[in-house]
């Protein structure tokens, strides 16, 4: 759905920040549609947008010097958003954690109580063993894209093997040998 709707802002020509700046919040709820909460969504992004040209000159500037707190005091971005933001696009050595690395864990037997747990857990192994994946992996990656790697395959994997909280036969398969 989150693809829906970004086709809809291509298909719009809204693809840059001053595009969605210049956006009144009604056309924006309209294009982001499909991926649910639209009105409030558009209000957060039109939000985001305001405090993004009262703080920073350029989007460069913007992934050099924005930090976490300054993004955690936006309304509507929660712990998920900003490490997406941080990671995808300004590049920083930051995993993104969501339901579906709280689903996956909770699996494999894991009991992590909040956000930060989940984050550090899931993010000291890859980044330890960060030479090893990269030889594995045959490519020279460095740790934000490792990262981006790890939140993708969780995501793939639970969209495909989990129906609601029931892992398929094929993805208990494939989990057995990480079950503690």
């Amino acid at each position: 759905n989150v693809l829906k709707a970004l086709e809809n802002l291509k298909n719009a020509n809204i693809t840059k920040l001053e595009d969605l700046q210049n956006l009144d919040t009604q056309t924006l709820a309209l294009l982001i549609k499909p991926s649910g909460f639209y009105n409030t969504k558009a209000k957060y992004i039109k939000n985001f947008t305001q405090k993004f040209f009262n703080d920073y000159e350029s989007l460069n500037e913007f992934k050099t010097q924005v930090d976490r707190e300054w993004l955690l005091k936006i309304k509507g971005l929660g712990n998920e958003s900003v490490d997406g933001i941080l990671n995808y696009v300004c590049k920083r050595e930051i995993l993104v954690v969501d339901n579906y690395s709280a689903k996956i864990t909770q699996y494999l037997g894991y009991e992590l109580d909040n956000y930060e747990s989940l984050n550090e857990f899931l993010r000291q192994d890859i980044a330890t063993n960060q030479d090893d994946l990269n030889q594995l992996l045959q490519k020279q990656y460095e740790l934000f894209e490792l990262y981006q790697i790890f939140h993708a395959m969780i995501v793939s994997f639970c969209k495909e093997h989990f129906q609601g909280k029931k892992l398929s036969d094929d993805g208990q398969r494939i989990l057995k040998p990480l079950l503690i």
